[in-house]
């Protein structure tokens, strides 16, 4: 009677159990096909919103502006979507044609609005619009996101800050740009460069200047990273810094950067003493550039170069010299003969071999 009762109990959670995760399995699939409808009728939706509105910015953009149809509140990112897009791609006085439509269809309100939402989705979209329009009354808010631990959300915040002032950007963030890791400075360069500030970096040389005077460990890191961001700056400024910095520096990393910035036939005394540093970073600079702006007259320096130690050194000392050598196989040929270092021959033979190739 006892072992019934129990069987009878057993089948009854087993029957709970089955018909709940049949509910289960029941919701899923109806979530899966909400989720999928949601999505399709969105994609319909920006579609249909591209074909109304892309013609009616073109012509805005061409200067005969149409009647514009009321914008709803739930199309505001398929406008912002296009009109970033068309933004990217303009120059001129279109752009501030597209700048006081944005302003007309309350998309620029928008815009401030949506920076203060918590999705990462629409703060990114917030920051392009305002950046694009050039918004001052923004700048607080978008200051702020600029030390936010995101890394994409911090880095589109100092892009949209040097859209609306690249000046009073760089002086407001060079500390960011020195001491943050997680800002690549070739990305750094790449925002700068493409915001028209390269102007302002003259802050940065300063800061790289003032930085080269201390010996604190610290402050090298600073401006090693400083370094990679001037090579956007003007010419005639970064490389009075750079040569300022390299006659004094003592830091291998800030010596082979030093190195890696110059270009000048100038130079090449200098560089030419560092062929022999003891840190092969330096040494491997200094071949690159002994290739890129030196001529046969250091063929004897870089042939000593090719049996350094550093696998790396002998490549760069190998491809400069073929670089210097080039159209002159019969010679090139004679040295490759003449080279009693296996290691050299092996280099040099490989780096032949490739410019063939190309």
């Amino acid at each position: 009677m006892v072992f019934a009762e129990h069987s009878e109990a057993f089948f009854q959670l087993v029957s709970v159990t089955s018909i709940a995760l049949i509910a289960l399995l029941l919701l899923m699939i109806f979530q899966i096909l909400w989720l999928r409808a949601s999505y399709n009728s969105r994609v319909t939706r920006e579609k249909s919103f591209v074909a109304l509105w892309r013609p009616l910015l073109m012509s805005e953009i061409s200067g005969t502006p149409a009647a514009y149809p009321p914008l709803k509140t739930r199309d505001a990112e398929f406008f912002l979507n296009l009109w970033n897009h068309l933004q990217s791609s303009l120059k001129g006085p279109v752009r501030e044609r597209l700048k006081d439509l944005a302003i007309q269809t309350g998309m620029a309100a928008h815009a401030r609005a949506m920076l203060q939402k918590r999705g990462l989705r629409q703060r990114l979209m917030a920051l392009a619009t305002l950046g694009n329009l050039q918004d001052h009354s923004s700048w607080n808010d978008i200051l702020a996101l600029t030390s936010d631990q995101d890394r994409t959300l911090s880095l589109s915040a100092f892009s949209a800050l040097l859209q609306i002032n690249g000046s009073a950007a760089l002086a407001e963030l060079k500390t960011q740009l020195s001491e943050r890791p997680d800002w690549p400075p070739a990305q750094l360069a790449i925002l700068i460069h493409e915001s028209g500030a390269m102007e302002a970096t003259a802050t940065l040389l300063e800061d790289a200047l003032q930085l080269s005077r201390s010996a604190d460990p610290a402050d090298i890191n600073r401006m090693q990273r400083l370094l990679q961001l001037i090579v956007i700056s003007p010419s005639h400024e970064k490389l009075s810094v750079i040569r300022t910095i390299l006659q004094s520096g003592t830091d291998s990393e800030v010596i082979a950067q030093c190195i890696k910035l110059l270009g000048e036939p100038e130079d090449l005394p200098k560089i030419r003493t560092y062929a022999g540093h003891p840190d092969s970073v330096v040494r491997l600079q200094a071949a690159r550039a002994l290739g890129r702006i030196g001529s046969r007259d250091d063929l004897p320096l870089l042939l000593k170069l090719l049996s350094d130690p550093d696998w790396n050194v002998r490549r760069r000392s190998a491809d400069a010299i073929v670089h210097l050598m080039r159209g002159d196989e019969p010679q090139l040929t004679e040295l490759l003969t003449s080279a009693t270092d296996p290691f050299a021959r092996d280099m040099l033979a490989m780096s032949m071999a490739e410019t063939r190739a190309k």
